[in-house]
């Protein structure tokens, strides 16, 4: 059985380049473009884990991130926060994330993003 992976971005290219990364690699993946679709993608397919964009156009990210940490249905979905934010603002996002759940910054390598989710698959 395939883990299931939902990737919440508002960039509709790099939903698509994603969906191509993670089909290659055996998950079953859904691409949600903008934070309300993403969380109806979550709370209609209960994934194993999920990438998160924080800037997006029609929900900020850490709304999504603090919905799906607050419902008893999801809190325990591990998260990857996938951002372009800035590196000095590292500190900040350590301090929002919780303990279980990851980020890394764009741009990134495939084998970055694809380790982080087995290593956060691995601790989940």
């Amino acid at each position: 059985m395939a883990y299931r992976v939902v990737c919440i971005e508002d960039d509709a290219e790099m939903i698509d380049l994603l969906r191509l990364l993670m089909v290659r690699e055996g998950y079953d993946y859904i691409g949600a473009r903008g934070g309300v679709r993403g969380l109806r993608a979550v709370f209609d397919s209960k994934p194993d884990i999920v990438l998160l964009d924080l800037m997006m156009s029609d929900m900020d990210g850490w709304n999504v991130y603090e919905t799906l940490k607050h419902d008893p249905e999801t809190s325990h979905i591990p998260i990857i926060i996938v951002t372009a934010t800035a590196q000095s603002d590292e500190k900040l996002i350590e301090m929002r994330v919780s303990r279980d759940d990851q980020f890394i910054f764009k741009p990134f390598t495939a084998s970055v993003l694809l380790s982080t989710i087995r290593r956060t698959l691995s601790q989940a």
